[in-house]
């Protein structure tokens, strides 16, 4: 709760799931909003969220929020919008959901500009007014502190759930590995090679690991060089859905 805004993100949150208002995750197309997406939608989904997610088209859409996109959520009944990886930059877009009557709580990691968003709440460690101590995250990283704030937990207990997608994201961003960043990709490799171990691993990553030829025990080269451009590249070449869905497969014929 040194992030700025993050008691607003969680209020705002916590009511829109109590009230069973839609809520959206909005993403970026490459690996680290895909992982953000995942972990994300995968924390609300446990909760008993109504929520779904969006993530623009590189080249119908390109990078981050569009008033196209924000019609169709509209359209979907979306009420609450929360950005990952993304946002900061949206001044206009969100102040058009705004006048549509929905409401955006953007998370971000990109740097400042001189304006911020009148979101409900911005959370972004880049903030003039941030106290946080560490505030080189990547985009999944600083969902991973948005889930911890809701959850109530000091972040350990989301790192043996969601380890494996918290550190693939950390990695393929090229965040600096030191203080909570170097935390978080060991404790993510460490969960993943126990998974593998015990045969518990979740089936996308099963699948994607297969699929590289990695046959040796993980470790943060084998996420940037072989697990993470398969990811990048779902988004460059037809939609980055497919890398969300591998994410979130629940079965090995779909993974």
């Amino acid at each position: 709760f040194t992030l700025p805004d993050m008691d607003k993100a969680c209020q705002r949150i916590l009511e829109a799931m109590e009230n069973g208002e839609k809520i959206t995750v909005f993403g970026d197309y490459d690996a680290d909003g895909v992982t953000s997406k995942a972990l994300l939608y995968s924390y609300l989904l446990s909760q008993g969220a109504s929520v779904d997610y969006y993530i623009p088209d590189r080249t119908g859409e390109g990078y981050g929020m569009n008033n196209c996109a924000i019609d169709t959520l509209k359209e979907r009944n979306t009420s609450l919008i929360i950005t990952v990886d993304n946002g900061i930059s949206a001044i206009e877009e969100i102040a058009y959901a705004k006048s549509l009557g929905i409401d955006v709580v953007v998370t971000d990691h990109h740097k400042v500009g001189e304006v911020l968003p009148d979101a409900v709440a911005v959370v972004d460690p880049h903030r003039e007014d941030s106290v946080c101590e560490f505030s080189e995250w990547a985009g999944v990283g600083v969902a991973f502190k948005l889930v911890s704030a809701l959850s109530g937990d000091d972040g350990y207990e989301i790192l043996d759930r969601y380890g494996d997608i918290i550190a693939l994201g950390t990695v393929a961003d090229i965040v600096s590995l030191k203080g909570e960043n170097r935390i978080i990709v060991r404790s993510g490799v460490a969960f993943m090679n126990a998974c593998i171990a015990d045969g518990t691993i979740r089936k996308g990553f099963s699948a994607l690991i297969e699929e590289s030829g990695n046959q040796q025990s993980l470790d943060a080269s084998s996420l940037a060089f072989r697990l993470a451009p398969r990811i990048n590249a779902a988004g460059r070449i037809t939609s980055a859905v497919r890398a969300v869905e591998l994410l979130l497969a629940d079965n090995e014929a779909d993974a």
